[in-house]
């Protein structure tokens, strides 16, 4: 049973709360046709007239709360908060061996139940312990192959770090990692995000609402509204294994969900995110202009912060504003994205990288591999959603290929490098127009601080062993004095680069119907600045960076 291996408020949390009002409306949680591991009838039958009722009881109960204070390695801000937080426990992947399917046959039942159970109890995080709740959703939701595969490879990763930290938990000393799943019926008022998307190679995102039956009508902010971001799942043979230390090191995740595509008929992993109320970085951009240098710098400590952290284990491979979240203030950012990252120690499983979004994308990785492009273009003219294909030969090179380099941590720099530049420039590069590199080059801004030109031009070396890792970048953004006013010269650069992107976005606008990227002889390729699985002709975009001692 669940019980014995939750602390003692989540346990109580489980007994008279969660059983009795699943167990009142089962298919409101996907569970319709399973009931709880071990429970009493007395648990199942309890009633409280609705959630919000039993979400009165629950601010009375003390025992069913955590404390106030990160004890568990929780922190909460209110017991609305902490009602939302006791679910995500209730349906962490891990713990859902714990609902057991019931037989239609009353003959069969008791014994067939009796069975389950003791086979369940005696060996719970095991996979094959699963399988019947994995069965269901993926027959109920038509979930793709590769995604289900995917989910029972982070259900087998998120049991080995929680069992081996269990011990530790259940007297306080350390905290577990929950990764609810959240039935899709509970995602309404969905939004398509645009920048690239499908049509692209990757899995579409959407902002939409969250409205689980637990809702509260006082809901607390981050369950609100939530950013759905999709996951891009190629070759599960030669691509990376996605493990939860992805998630809970480098973004605030709720937890994973699933989206329906007409067009495949099937349904695919999308992670659940808290949707920022200060909105991307690129946004920022946009909407900002910066009288000194205090704000950049605190948002350039801020990502070059999550960078170095992220750096002790992983690659990110696809840092660029737009997956920098502001959640706390629009100082504070925070990294999202995992569709490229890599451990540090596995990064030449990407040798001949050549996704991610341009111009971010390192030098090293702009070579010749002419089959490549050609069957990214031939799986494109097919006609079918890139992120949905299986090719085993993308990023990892074959025979007759040349081999690029490997992922590794100075590639984001690199694109650290561009993220500084911008933080001064404000200029932010467009996915509906095609790049001219004459607007949109990436140049010394006149009357910018000497420390500031420095670190950005060392971050945009050609040789990756050049550049400083992101330790080195934190140290020296440190030493950059606060409370400095930007030269009249930055400030006037800065309007008149806004404006000759204003007016060059007036005359090149993409419509839908036209592609992101096209030959402008047969040596040069301009694109728009879209994330792409794999970047067709990488080697033929226009270089921006001009006039930088980058050698």
């Amino acid at each position: 049973m669940l019980l014995q291996y939750l602390i003692l408020s989540d346990a109580k949390f489980y007994t008279e709360y969660a059983v009795p009002l699943i167990s009142s409306s089962p298919e409101r949680f996907d569970l319709d046709g399973f009931r709880p591991l071990s429970t009493t009838k007395e648990m199942r039958e309890k009633r409280y007239g609705g959630f919000e009722i039993a979400f009165q009881h629950f601010q009375q109960d003390t025992d069913a709360q955590y404390e106030m204070h990160p004890r568990f390695g929780r922190y909460v801000w209110d017991i609305a908060d902490q009602w939302y937080q006791k679910w995500t426990v209730i349906f962490s992947i891990d713990h859902l061996w714990n609902w057991v399917p019931l037989h239609q046959h009353e003959s069969e039942q008791q014994e067939q139940q009796q069975q389950q159970s003791q086979e369940v109890l005696q060996r719970p995080f095991q996979p094959a312990t699963i399988q019947p709740w994995l069965n269901h959703i993926s027959q109920r939701h038509n979930i793709h192959p590769n995604h289900r595969k995917l989910l029972e490879r982070i259900y087998g990763q998120l049991v080995k770090i929680n069992q081996t930290n269990r011990p530790l938990t259940l007297t306080g000393a350390s905290v577990l990692s929950t990764l609810p799943f959240f039935p899709p019926s509970w995602f309404i008022e969905k939004e398509t995000q645009g920048h690239g998307g499908a049509s692209e190679g990757l899995a579409a995102s959407f902002v939409a609402r969250f409205v689980p039956p637990y809702r509260l009508t006082h809901v607390p902010e981050r369950w609100d509204r939530v950013f759905l971001k999709g996951l891009t799942v190629m070759d599960l043979t030669r691509q990376f294994m996605l493990e939860p230390n992805y998630f809970f090191s480098t973004i605030p995740i709720h937890g994973l969900t699933i989206h329906f595509d007409p067009k495949t008929d099937y349904s695919y992993l999308v992670l659940v995110l808290k949707k920022a109320p200060y909105g991307s970085l690129e946004e920022n951009l946009e909407r900002y202009t910066p009288t000194n240098y205090d704000k950049p710098r605190a948002l350039a400590l801020s990502v070059t912060k999550r960078i170095k952290d992220l750096h002790w284990e992983f690659v990110h491979g696809n840092v660029h504003p737009r997956n920098i979240l502001l959640h706390f203030a629009d100082t504070i950012g925070d990294l999202t994205d995992i569709t490229f990252m890599q451990r540090n120690s596995q990064s030449e499983h990407y040798c001949c990288h050549r996704g991610g979004r341009w111009p971010y994308i390192a030098p090293e990785f702009c070579t010749t591999n002419h089959i490549q492009q050609a069957q990214y273009q031939d799986e494109k003219g097919e006609g079918e959603e890139h992120h949905h294909y299986d090719n085993s030969n993308d990023n990892n090179g074959g025979e007759g290929q040349e081999q690029g380099a490997p992922l590794t941590s100075a590639a984001d720099i690199y694109a650290l490098g561009i993220i500084l530049w911008q933080l001064v420039s404000r200029i932010t590069f467009p996915d509906n127009a095609l790049i001219d590199p004459l607007v949109y080059r990436i140049e010394p801004i006149p009357g910018i601080m000497k420390e500031w030109e420095d670190l950005i031009t060392d971050c945009l070396k050609k040789d990756p062993g050049k550049r400083p890792n992101a330790y080195t970048v934190y140290r020296r953004l440190e030493k950059i004095p606060e409370r400095v006013d930007l030269d009249p010269q930055v400030i006037d650069y800065i309007h008149r680069r806004r404006q000759e992107t204003k007016m060059f976005l007036q005359d090149h606008q993409l419509s839908e119907s036209q592609p992101t990227f096209a030959e402008v002889d047969q040596d040069h390729i301009w694109t728009a600045s879209v994330t792409r699985w794999v970047n067709p002709g990488l080697d033929k975009y226009p270089n921006l960076v001009q006039h930088f001692n980058v050698l």
